[in-house]
């Protein structure tokens, strides 16, 4: 699970996030990853 976290914190920080229609940050990827996996 530690390769989801740093995953999560690089998604969190990318330019591409700020398109998004609802705030997505390091836990809201997690989050996804953690669903999806």
């Amino acid at each position: 699970m530690n390769d989801l976290a740093e995953l999560a914190e690089s998604a969190g920080s990318q330019w591409t996030g700020t398109f998004n229609p609802r705030p997505f940050s390091e836990s809201e990827a997690l989050e996804v990853y953690q669903c999806a996996y």
